[in-house]
Formats: C-alpha cells, sequence, structure tokens
C-alpha cells in the first residue's frame, strides 16, 4: 500500500504546534510495519540545502516557480517550495492562498506520477489547509478513472467557509468537474451546495473517511460535519515519543540516585529549578515580531523571564500556545482566587505566542507584574532539559481549554509522572481518569469548561494527593506514568492501517498484499 500524507507542519521542516508532530510519526511507524508512506508539506522557507534528496516536479503558476523536492528525512518528505510556499509564518494572512497553491502543485504531480502509474493507494490530509489538495487528488483521480482512498483528518475544527469560485480556481477545476463522494460522482458545485461552503462539512462529502484524534472528540465533529457524515467518522488517538526513561535520564542528573517517584524527589528538583536554575532556563521564539511583541511588553511591566521565585510552593505548570481556545485567560481570572485558596502555589506559563493573541499576551505578562511571587511565564519554546524538569517537577498540570482534539501536552505530563486538572472536554475524555471516580488508579480531575470555581476546587483535591508525604502520592505518579505509556504511535499507526484497509477492500487495493 502507496500512502501520501499531506500536512502543513512536520517535526523535521516546520512546527507550530501539535499538528506536526503527527503525520510523521505515524508515517515512521507504518514505515516500520513495512508501509510505503511519503509525506508532502509545504517549505515555508525551509531551505533547499536542507535536503539530500533530487527535484522531482517543476512547474509554474502565474509566472511563478514552484518545485517539488525529495527531503531524506526518517520518513521521506517531498517539500514544495517556491513563491508564497517560502513564506516562513505557517499561518499567516495568507494561509487560504498557500493552501490552494499547494493543492494546484499537488494536483499537477498526480498527474505527473499517474503518466508513470505510481499513484498512491490513499491520499490522507490533516487539517483544512490540507483539504483543497484532497479535493484536487480526488477530481484528478476521478477524471483518470484511478481508484484512490481519500481520508481527511481534523485535528482541530475550523469551522472556515470558502468561495467556490476561489477553491475551484486557485486548484485549477472548475465547478463542473466530477467528484466521487457520499452522493456518488457528481460535480464539485453540487457538493460545494450540499456543504454551504463549510469546508469540514464538504470535506466529509467528498472523502472515504473523516478522522479525528480522539474518541471523546468524535461528537464534535459529528456536529459541524452533519449526522448524514456520521458512520464515516473514526478516531486515531495521537501519541508522544515522551517515556519516562527519557524523564529519568535529565532528572536523575539532579536527583541522582534517589527515588523518582518519591515526594521528597520532586520537591528537591523543583526546589533546584524554581530558585536556582530558573535563570539558565532558554526560551527561544522563531518569529520576529513576535519576539519584538514580547520584549515590548516585559520592559512595559518591567518583567524579567529569567528571574525566579524567591520560594518553593507546589508548581502548577500550564504550557501549549497563546490561544483563547486552551484557556490562559481563565487562569488568568482566577489568580485572586487561587493565590487565596492556595498560598504557596507557584504557577508557571511556558506558552508559544501565536500572532494575533498580542492581547493576550500583554495580560499574561500583565499578570506576572501583578503576581511577582506566585507567576513566571515562559514566552517561546524552552530548552529540552528544562522542559523536560519543569514537567516533572510540576505538581499538577492543568489544562483548562475551552476545546481540546486530543491534548499531547496532557499526555507529556502524565508521561513525567504528573497527574493534571484539565476540563471536561474533546480529548481530556480519553486522557483523564478522575480520580473521584478511579480514586489512586486515576490520572487526575474533570472540571466543567470555564468553571473557575470548579477548576480550583480540582487543584485543591489534587495538591492535597500529590502534596502528601506519603504512598499515595508516589502511586499516582506511578499510574500516570503506565498509563500514558499506552498511548504510543505504533498502536495509532496499527488502528490506521486497519481503516486504510477497511477503505481498499471494497474497491479492489493495487496492494496484493493489503494487511502490509
Amino acid at each position: 500500500m502507496k500512502t501520501w500524507m499531506l500536512t502543513f507542519e512536520s517535526i523535521y521542516t516546520r512546527k507550530v504546534g501539535g499538528l506536526a508532530e503527527v503525520p510523521p510519526r505515524l508515517a515512521e511507524a507504518m514505515k516500520s510495519m513495512g508501509e510505503d508512506v511519503e509525506i508532502y508539506t509545504p517549505s515555508h522557507g525551509f531551505k533547499k540545502e536542507n535536503t539530500t534528496g533530487k527535484e522531482v516536479f517543476k512547474t509554474w503558476i502565474n509566472g511563478s516557480e514552484y518545485s517539488i523536492w525529495e527531503y531524506n528525512a526518517p520518513v521521506k518528505h517531498y517539500i514544495v517550495s517556491g513563491g508564497v510556499l517560502e513564506e516562513p509564518i505557517v499561518y499567516s494572512r495568507n494561509l487560504l492562498f498557500k493552501s490552494l497553491v499547494f493543492a494546484r502543485i499537488v494536483r499537477e504531480y498526480f498527474n505527473h506520477v499517474a503518466g508513470r502509474g505510481e499513484t498512491p493507494d490513499i491520499v490522507h490530509g490533516h487539517d483544512w489547509h490540507s483539504y483543497p489538495a484532497l479535493l484536487a487528488v480526488n477530481a484528478e483521480s476521478t477524471r483518470m478513472g484511478i481508484p484512490v482512498g481519500i481520508v481527511y483528518q481534523i485535528h482541530l475544527l475550523s469551522r472556515t467557509l470558502i468561495d467556490l469560485e476561489a477553491l475551484a480556481k486557485g486548484i485549477g477545476v472548475s465547478g463542473d468537474d466530477y467528484l466521487r463522494g457520499g452522493l456518488g460522482v457528481k460535480p464539485l458545485k453540487e457538493y460545494y451546495e450540499r456543504s454551504g461552503g463549510w469546508v469540514e462539512r464538504l470535506a466529509a462529502l467528498t472523502s472515504d473517511k473523516v478522522l479525528t484524534v480522539s474518541k471523546g472528540y468524535t461528537r464534535d465533529v459529528v456536529r459541524i460535519v452533519g449526522l448524514d457524515n456520521a458512520t464515516k467518522v473514526d478516531y486515531v488517538f495521537n501519541a508522544t515519543t515522551w517515556t519516562w526513561d527519557d524523564v529519568v535520564k535529565v532528572v536523575s542528573k539532579i536527583a541522582g540516585g534517589r527515588d523518582l517517584f518519591s515526594h521528597g524527589t520532586r520537591k528537591l528538583v523543583r526546589g533546584k529549578l524554581l530558585r536556582d536554575t530558573w535563570r539558565l532556563i532558554e526560551v527561544e521564539n522563531p518569529d520576529p515580531h513576535m519576539n519584538d511583541v514580547i520584549r515590548g511588553f516585559l520592559e512595559k511591566y518591567d518583567v524579567s523571564v529569567n528571574e525566579p521565585f524567591k520560594q518553593d510552593g507546589p508548581l502548577i505548570l500550564l504550557t501549549g500556545r497563546s490561544t483563547k481556545q486552551k484557556g490562559i485567560d481563565i487562569l488568568l481570572k482566577s489568580m485572586d482566587k487561587l493565590v487565596s485558596e492556595i498560598p504557596r502555589a507557584r504557577v508557571v506559563l511556558a506558552v508559544i505566542p501565536v500572532s494575533g493573541t498580542e492581547e493576550l499576551l500583554r495580560e499574561i505578562i500583565e499578570y506576572v507584574a501583578l503576581f511577582p511571587d506566585n507567576l513566571r511565564v515562559l514566552p517561546g519554546y524552552v530548552d529540552y532539559e528544562h522542559y523536560l524538569t519543569l514537567y516533572y517537577s510540576a505538581s499538577v498540570f492543568l489544562a483548562p481549554s475551552r476545546y481540546e482534539p486530543f491534548g499531547l501536552v496532557v499526555l507529556e505530563a502524565m508521561a513525567s509522572g504528573t497527574p493534571v486538572v484539565a476540563s471536561n472536554t474533546g480529548g481530556f475524555r480519553d486522557l483523564i481518569l478522575d480520580v473521584r471516580r478511579y480514586g489512586l488508579n486515576g490520572t487526575g480531575m474533570l472540571f466543567t469548561p470555564l468553571d473557575r470555581e470548579g477548576m480550583i476546587e480540582a487543584l485543591t483535591l489534587m495538591l492535597d494527593i500529590v502534596e502528601n508525604e506519603d504512598e499515595s502520592s508516589a502511586r499516582l505518579r506511578r499510574r500516570c506514568v503506565e498509563y500514558s505509556s499506552s498511548f504510543t504511535w505504533s498502536n495509532s499507526a496499527a488502528r490506521l492501517l486497519g481503516i486504510y484497509n477497511a477503505l481498499l477492500k471494497p474497491r479492489g487495493s493495487r496492494d496484493e498484499n493489503p494487511g502490509g
């Protein structure tokens, strides 16, 4: 079976968020099972000299030259480069245009390889930016009579509207071109009218399968794509490459031979981090504009990123992009109450600044100035060893997201032996076993989204357990590590291959051994 994966992010080229992990990790696991997988991704300024392969395709669009280059990462990448695709900001104001250009090049390349009889069995697009390319492959394969399984995966619902004329013109087709989908072989314009122009609904109508990243998020997806597409919706869990062994290698440099599950060891490592080595933490922000924004706010409020805490205390950690979705503002608005209930709380926000969230970043830094004894911000990518140490040192990981498809950071926390307090939404429902129901076989606590009182109550209850010097703290932390270890890329890839094979059987795959 030959699979193309389409994505706007990859850890081997450009990473913004969790999306960058998924296609290459799945592809690597599938490759280890003997599958033929290729990843297609825009350059976003990724330099040609980084590639070790050859140019495999060249075309021109509106006078600009575009090409596709091989890049031999652990799983083979094809870098689609040139013109607007060289823009280094992945999710810029030109995102739709970039998506359409990417789609047109993929369509032309599909045509090119079809002439050699080398088309894929499956084309799997990740998130809406890759959907126009999926649509283009659908149109080409339908026109040529080539059976290709079309799989669309939602990592985060976008609720994006798109204009039919812009879509068709951008990818180089017409509204009268035929597509395969839930309505049968019908013109694009008929599918578009049925979708109302909503990208995710159009994708569901014109794809063989709609995947998402957790069982809990499937209900949110069905609400958007419609009950008429519900039977197409399935899930493949995300996973993490983090292991307890990774944590041990880093933290043992501080803890020596001590028991890393014991409360005393955690407290020792935490104290050293918060008071002694905090100044050594390196924070990198590759976006020059956001760098300037952050620097301006830090100067305005006289805040230093590397100012250590004066005293140790229970550590509450929150990480992720600086978006409203992550619920950072909910925590900020709760700081008065939180400090009143837990005066010694130490809260660390390790957030990745995202363009368009300048006001939230200003508010974060203002709150750091207002709560100098309790709150710190690390605005950017934290160096690996300190990042792992932060996760290990945390008493509780907090995830107050308004909605969350999966929650990779939660899985990373549990892999570090840190229990989680999170909103009861999306993938969190699959990852977190509430200790109020499961006791010490749980992995954290859930609260109603946006419920600040419920969040503080859950934090207080969780800290009562993990800050306890008896065996209950160590037992809970061991359970977190144990539970997180079941979420592996190998398990996820095996599930995905099962879905692929089920798609190919009815139409007859060209692969004589669909089981791989």
